[in-house]
């Protein structure tokens, strides 16, 4: 897997999300450990049914618009994979 660039954007808003370390760190934990400062990396499934039927996508929301998406109830919450 390509290493995500050190700036990204918001896919809602579209304000320039940062990293909060460079590509000089352990390689590995910048792919599978999100380190973006104020947003959350999110990965994406298509299931049947949609015209994307099995692809994977990867994207960034900022927290000020995560925040809105679950006032709204627009997302539903699973749990913390850190509390278990």
């Amino acid at each position: 897997m390509a290493i995500r660039p050190t700036l990204t954007p918001c896919i809602i808003c579209e304000i320039t999300i940062t990293y909060l370390w460079d590509q000089t760190h352990n390689l590995k934990d910048l792919v599978e450990i999100p380190n973006l400062d104020s947003a959350i990396d999110i990965d994406l499934c298509a299931g049947y049914g949609s015209i994307h039927d099995g692809d994977m996508y990867t994207a960034v929301i900022c927290d000020t618009c995560m925040t809105t998406l679950i006032t709204k109830k627009l997302v539903t919450y699973k749990g913390n994979y850190i509390i278990g």
